[in-house]
């Protein structure tokens, strides 16, 4: 059964209206995958595609969060919370709640988004994960993680309204009410932003083109920050064409002045090679006086 670019292998003598048949006399998609061997979501593809009259309902969420009540005076804060995850290294699930997961070195921005939880009274947890080992499915290509602090919110309905706000029809899309604050822009950087000889590279390779140049736009708008597409490397898996959003030196400075007293201390270095570029005839002076030194010592 072909599943993207690898070739599932049921055991000899089982097919796949086999498995069917063991899932409508009554077993459970994760029983069924722990003995095959098998993951649940393609066995769950498998029996909307031979079988949908037999696929048993998904049970709604249990909405934990059914106490969260968004007040009208912090529908601002959410949302710039909201948007600066998603925009960065943050997630919904489609159960409605948040998700972060950072390395360690970046803990200190997990424990800012926490407190912003807290202040809004968004009931969440923090754990750290072992490192493991991850493997790109059509390269084969085996990835050592390294350990991490991951953050988990309770589920909400207002995390499902703003998952199909990020999420029409399934596909990650950036919603046309976006407004870029200081506070967006400030966990944008933290999660995706980085350092090229003094611009900024903000890492954009899982959104679409006309996306990348809506979020140019916006930041131009309402930050005054010129940005524009640039090619970055194709996709491992799709060999599609990705783009990133690369910011020059003098817009860099800008918004380095408009969001970094916002970021926490471990996600400032984003910002430390975005520094005003030095004279020419100031960089040869230094560039002697160095070799002058060196030649001293030796």
């Amino acid at each position: 059964m072909p599943y993207g670019r690898q070739v599932v292998k049921l055991p000899d003598g089982l097919t796949i209206d086999d498995i069917c048949r063991f899932y409508t006399d009554g077993r459970t998609l994760d029983s069924l995958a722990a003995e095959f061997r098998i993951a649940p979501s393609t066995i769950r593809r498998w029996m909307a595609r031979n079988a949908p009259g037999c696929m048993r309902p998904r049970r709604h969420p249990r909405f934990s969060g059914d106490t969260f009540r968004l007040h009208r005076r912090d529908r601002r804060k959410w949302r710039d919370l909201v948007d600066g995850l998603m925009l960065g290294d943050g997630y919904i699930h489609r159960d409605g709640y948040i998700g972060l997961e950072q390395a360690i070195v970046r803990t200190g921005w997990v424990m800012q988004v926490g407190r912003a939880l807290r202040t809004l009274g968004l009931r969440f947890k923090i754990s750290h994960r072992r490192p493991k080992q991850g493997m790109i499915k059509s390269t084969g290509q085996v990835v050592q993680g390294g350990p991490a602090v991951v953050l988990g919110s309770v589920c909400t309905r207002v995390g499902v309204a703003e998952r199909q706000r990020w999420y029409p029809k399934s596909i990650k899309r950036v919603p046309r009410d976006l407004r870029l604050t200081p506070q967006v822009m400030a966990h944008w950087v933290s999660g995706d932003g980085a350092g090229d000889g003094g611009r900024l590279i903000l890492c954009t390779q899982g959104f679409l083109l006309t996306d990348i140049k809506f979020l140019c736009a916006r930041m131009r708008a309402d930050l005054g920050v010129v940005a524009w597409p640039k090619k970055a490397n194709k996709s491992i898996v799709t060999r599609r064409q990705q783009y990133e959003i690369y910011i020059p030196r003098r817009a860099a400075l800008r918004l380095k002045s408009i969001c970094r007293q916002l970021m926490p201390k471990c996600t400032r270095y984003k910002f430390a090679h975005v520094v005003p570029a030095v004279p020419a005839h100031i960089a040869r002076k230094r560039a002697l006086r160095a070799r002058w030194r060196g030649h001293i010592k030796t």
